[in-house]
């Protein structure tokens, strides 16, 4: 259970981090009236842009088999959360 808590942790960093790295993520806020960083942390939103958190995670040392017992990843081994703002909380 320990390594499952540790890796939510850590997709929920790397969401938060791709969240700034985006234009079409910051744009989409900006759009919905979101714009104060303070309120996205507190509402602890991030962003799933598809393709390399399987990658990420992997570099970590998270295997196949836990990423896709977790739903982070399919079968298929893609990313489950593509292209999209989420709440981590």
């Amino acid at each position: 259970m320990a390594a499952e808590s540790d890796l939510l942790d850590r997709t929920v960093a790397f969401f938060q981090v791709q969240l700034h790295r985006h234009a079409e993520a910051a744009a989409y806020l900006q759009h919905r009236g979101l714009q104060d960083p303070a309120l996205i942390a507190e509402l602890g939103l991030g962003y799933a842009p598809g393709g390399n958190l399987r990658r990420h995670l992997a570099d970590c040392g998270y295997s196949f088999d836990l990423l896709c017992r977790t739903g982070l990843i399919n079968q298929q081994g893609r990313d489950a959360f593509c292209r999209r703002v989420i709440e981590m909380f």
